[in-house]
């Protein structure tokens, strides 16, 4: 099985760890999971994603922890794809 992945981070890794901000998975049968964290530090984000990335972020209600986005990654990277996409 193939998987695409996209992610976004505050920042370059130039100083200090960068943060997760989003993640997207899409799989070669075409399955997707997309999921945006609310526990990363806005305040650390580069100036790039402050005007690029944060204004096309999905509302704070529809956001994830971490926690969260681990255990739905988990699953979605477990499971199998359905019967009829199976080759």
């Amino acid at each position: 099985m193939h998987y695409f992945l996209d992610t976004e981070f505050t920042h370059l890794p130039r100083s200090g760890m960068p943060e997760l901000i989003s993640i997207g998975i899409v799989d070669e049968n075409n399955r997707e999971y997309y999921a945006c964290l609310h526990d990363f530090s806005a305040e650390s984000v580069s100036l790039f994603v402050e005007k690029n990335i944060l204004p096309h972020l999905p509302d704070m209600s529809e956001r994830k922890s971490r926690k969260v986005v681990s255990e739905e990654l988990f699953e979605f990277l477990s499971e199998e794809p359905p019967e009829q996409l199976k080759e």
